[in-house]
């Protein structure tokens, strides 16, 4: 490879891959724009806006198929003796109460 970076990118997927990678990351860490980054490392700027792109929404999709912290919730249709200590409103057509404490505090971040 060159000493230039824009002229010389890896041709093999997987180097081309690893290499855009390090700069994303690099450039996340520098805290300077797409623009300035090419300019202080000499890549060209289409090139690297596209690969910034790919691994953005990459990331994105990977937050959304990836588990998360919600606690599983047991649903009833009895009517329990416990009070209601809270009720959320779902666009009018469901209502959630809520009888266990705990629950409650799990809700609110508690």
């Amino acid at each position: 490879m060159n000493a230039d970076p824009a002229n010389d990118y890896p041709s093999e997927p997987d180097e081309r891959n690893a290499f855009w990678l390090a700069h994303f990351k690099q450039m996340l860490v520098s805290g300077v724009s797409r623009r300035q980054y090419a300019i202080q490392t000499g890549l060209k700027y289409g090139r690297l806006a596209y690969w910034c792109q790919k691994f953005q929404a990459e990331k994105k999709n990977q937050s959304h198929s990836s588990v998360s912290n919600f606690s599983q919730i047991k649903l009833s249709n009895q009517n329990p003796s416990s009070p209601i200590l809270a009720s959320i409103n779902m666009n009018l057509d469901y209502t959630i109460n809520i009888h266990d404490i705990a629950v409650l505090k799990t809700l609110l971040g508690d």
